[in-house]
């Protein structure tokens, strides 16, 4: 089983959010929308300890209690027949945990008759027995046993549930569900674990054997409980137990009976007829401390202890760490123990990985190595962990997305509270709640294939993800952190942007603005779809290439109407002409003839002969590919060719653009805000 979604409400930031699951889920968005709210949520689910403060609870507001419904999906046969009526048809298991400042409940699902509420609600036996008649006397429930004790109500209502299944409906239990180790007998934990890295664990603290500490109650798990199973030493143990007890024996210390008598001659001033008898009590049973770990760890041929290495390594050993604590005993450590294990691999419980920032203190390199391992540990493909890992992580880095993996991406964002309003002094109080935006391939397939002329080949999710691989570059994955993207043909149509921003003084990075080249107007378009559906505004820079040749005008007009559909031009024409508008612009030449046109021949090839020699450039390309070279064009420009020319009416449109999404995501002033 896994978890296929999760309903949260009235948790910190997230008002009421129904956030889908994957194998592998990544949560991105700006700092402050929720992201670590989401795992924290799960955290309180799984942890039977969590009891929520008034701080946990939305605006702060108790009067509402805190809901954290979990949906399983894939259930085996063994899960099903644990959950028994609370498994549905569609093999799916919902349990929820309602949370109040005093109680908490875990609350399954399963098909229950409507009319049978009010008898379940009913509190004392008497009363509730009374209302169990009431309904027994009614058309069609004679069926119902006739009951003398309350004690067998619950027993003949499932009875009847189950044999009229066409009359009921999926509803909430009274929140007797049987939870996990301290609620009934555990099943949920039974069969899934739930495991929590934050962004801040003390690896040291960690790798000290003592109580509490996680290698402690891994060793124990492991370890020690084999040890103290170990043949040779049960049989040390007994003999020294043994020869304990000879060496205090009553004749061994023949002290201790003299000692008696001495005390009896003193007492004996006192009373005459009195004695003291002094006696061994049986011997203790003798316990052996089983040793403790030292732990180290070793980077390239050197060893020290784990506060003295790296926080990198010690990040990933706090993963390796937990990850093995959490699959527990079960899982075999040697080739020798793997021969040994005879619990089958579909018995093991199911593993919910949920990593804040794993990316934290990890170089390049060691991100793209976590990233595949993380996604490799979701397939059931990494050797020696449990074989069904679910992982769900939060990050800031764009190593840790992919764009053909797109639908795995959760982008977070806040947004007003539904009742906000700016004129009501108490609404205009209220904080603004993350939202989640999500897609799928087939989603965004079925965009694209109605954006086609009629008679294109359409597209499907496995051939979007195939396509999608060739876009794969560090400034396409930058765009899932941006409030807003600005898709353009190539790298010298960026460095033209950039340049141009910065000459206007417009700080395009501040404003969450990414400027992406993507490899030609060829694709541009999935892109668009893609970071659209996940609530980032798009805009686009493309070449109407009315002056291409003419055996390559046909392409070219149906890639033009296509793009324009998607941008929603309508109608669409072969060659749209030049014109910069809210979301698009396109131009007939290239940027760097723009350029050229609008600053005059004669001082653009001067502005770029000594821009190339003081930069050591030596070809044409390799100078405005740079976002520095456009912007010292602009500024040897004269003023009214600047303020009228293509290029500042784009930046305008985008900088607009930007403006207009950071209102949308600016908190209320005097809102409080909790992520």
């Amino acid at each position: 089983m896994r978890i296929a979604r999760v309903h949260i409400q009235n948790f910190r930031s997230i008002l009421d959010q129904v956030i889908e699951l994957d194998r592998l889920t990544v949560v991105v968005g700006p700092n402050g929308a929720g992201k670590s709210a989401v795992l924290r949520a799960l955290d309180a689910f799984y942890d039977p300890r969590f009891n929520a403060s008034v701080d946990d609870f939305y605006n702060r507001k108790t009067d509402a209690p805190i809901r954290i419904a979990v949906r399983y999906s894939d259930l085996s046969d063994d899960e099903r027949t644990e959950y028994g009526r609370h498994a549905h048809d569609d093999g799916t298991l919902t349990v929820t945990r309602v949370l109040t400042t005093n109680s908490n409940k875990y609350h399954g699902a399963s098909k229950q008759f409507p009319g049978f509420r009010t008898i379940r609600a009913t509190e004392g036996k008497r009363d509730k027995l009374n209302a169990y008649k009431a309904q027994q006397e009614q058309d069609g429930f004679q069926t119902l046993a006739t009951l003398r004790a309350a004690d067998g109500i619950e027993e003949q209502l499932q009875a009847w549930e189950s044999a009229n299944p066409d009359r009921c409906e999926v509803m909430e239990d009274d929140g007797q569900f049987f939870g996990f180790h301290n609620v009934g007998s555990g099943k949920l934990e039974k069969f899934t674990r739930f495991l929590l890295v934050p962004a801040v664990r003390e690896a040291d603290r960690e790798a000290i054997d003592s109580k509490g500490s996680a290698i402690h109650q891994l060793i124990e798990l492991v370890v020690r409980n084999s040890l103290a199973q170990s043949p040779e030493l049960q049989s040390f143990r007994e003999a020294t137990q043994q020869e304990y007890a000879r060496l205090v024996s009553p004749e061994n210390v023949p002290q201790l009976q003299t000692l008696a008598r001495e005390l009896s001659d003193q007492l004996h001033h006192f009373v005459p007829t009195a004695n003291v008898l002094l006696e061994w009590m049986a011997a203790d049973q003798l316990t052996l401390p089983l040793p403790k770990a030292a732990v180290q760890l070793e980077e390239d041929g050197f060893k020290a202890p784990v506060s003295r290495v790296g926080h990198g390594l010690q990040r990933a050993f706090i993963l390796s760490l937990l990850q093995r604590l959490a699959a527990g005993a079960t899982l075999p450590t040697t080739q020798q123990d793997t021969a040994q294990q005879t619990q089958p691999a579909d018995r093991l419980p199911n593993l919910i990985l949920a990593i804040e920032e794993p990316e934290l203190y990890q170089h390049p390199n060691r991100q793209r190595q976590l990233a595949r391992v993380l996604r490799q540990l979701s397939e059931g493909t990494v050797a020696g962990v449990a074989d069904r890992t679910q992982v769900l992580y939060c990050t800031h880095s764009p190593l840790f997305v992919e764009l053909p993996a797109f639908d795995r991406v959760r982008r977070l964002s806040k947004t007003p509270h539904p009742n906000w309003d700016a004129g009501d002094e108490e609404r205009s109080k209220l904080p603004r709640v993350t939202t989640t935006a999500a897609t799928t391939l087939q989603a965004v397939a079925d965009l694209l294939s109605n954006a086609q002329d009629q008679g294109g080949q359409p597209f499907t999710a496995v051939s979007l993800k195939a396509r999608m691989t060739a876009l794969m570059t560090p400034w396409m994955n930058e765009g899932f952190f941006a409030d807003c993207v600005v898709l353009v043909e190539g790298e010298d149509d960026r460095a033209a942007i950039v340049g141009t921003a910065k000459h206007l003084h417009h700080d395009l990075e501040s404003a969450g603005v990414a400027v992406i080249p993507c490899g030609g107007k060829t694709n541009i378009d999935r892109p668009l779809v893609a970071f659209r559906a996940l609530g980032i505004p798009a805009y686009v820079v493309f070449d109407g290439d009315a002056d291409c040749p003419t055996n390559e005008r046909a392409d070219s007009s149906e890639r033009n109407r296509s793009l324009q559909r998607l941008l929603g031009v309508d109608p669409p024409v072969d060659f749209p002409a030049d014109g910069v508008f809210d979301t698009y612009a396109v131009y007939q030449d290239t940027l760097e003839k723009i350029l050229q046109s609008e600053a005059g021949q004669e001082l653009f090839l001067r502005v770029l002969s000594e821009f190339k020699t003081a930069n050591g450039f030596k070809k044409h390309k390799q100078a405005l590919k740079n976002p520095a070279f456009a912007q010292q064009l602009l500024t040897a420009m004269p003023p009214d060719a600047v303020a009228n020319g293509t290029l500042k009416k784009i930046v305008d449109r985008i900088w607009a653009l930007a403006q207009n999404r950071h209102a949308q995501l600016t908190v209320p002033q005097g809102a409080a805000n909790g992520t």
